[in-house]
């Protein structure tokens, strides 16, 4: 895209506005710099600060929660490999390879809709990390790299407005 003249930032938006019909004018934190352009995407996830902040409020819901880690094993696991057992329902485990021995592993649990009991995420990852037999290998065989982190996480496209003002 870039290559075709499309702009490729990476910021905090300080600013962002349309320019008459055909144009959005968009300010990052710390650079004076406009980026202009014919057509402005905001794709924030779940964080809706940014659509607050301007006034095009989304819902602050998440649909799901996810948790992971990266480890280095001597486990060999060639591919991306995803799990769906019946413990993590509805949602799903993780090990991505990365290379040089590391590896993404995590699940995600998606919510199941108002009133339901949110799931344990960190029961959920415990038992995925010990009872899928891939990811206890890899563990028995290697160490963790990072601290367990997770998230909520809004997939797809419930309570979006698909344009916010025209070209934005």
């Amino acid at each position: 895209a870039c290559d075709l003249g499309a702009t490729f930032a990476h910021g905090s938006v300080a600013g962002i506005e349309r320019e008459g019909r055909l144009r959005v004018r968009c300010t990052l934190r710390g650079d004076d710099t406009p980026i202009q352009a014919r057509i402005a995407v905001i794709a924030t996830g779940v964080d809706v600060a940014l659509t607050r902040r301007f006034g095009w409020a989304t819902p602050d819901t998440a649909s799901a929660v996810s948790v992971r880690c990266y480890v280095r094993s001597d486990h060999n696991i060639p591919h991306m490999m995803a799990f769906h057992r019946r413990d993590l329902l509805p949602g799903y485990g993780w090990i991505f390879p990365l290379g040089d021995g590391e590896y993404n592993t995590g699940c995600i649990l998606f919510h199941r809709g108002r009133g339901s009991r949110r799931p344990n995420v960190k029961e959920a990852f415990s038992g995925f990390i010990h009872g899928c037999p891939q990811a206890a290998s890899l563990l028995q065989k290697g160490e963790l790299t990072s601290p367990i982190r997770g998230g909520r996480l809004r997939c797809g496209f419930d309570g979006v407005r698909p344009f916010v003002d025209g070209n934005v």
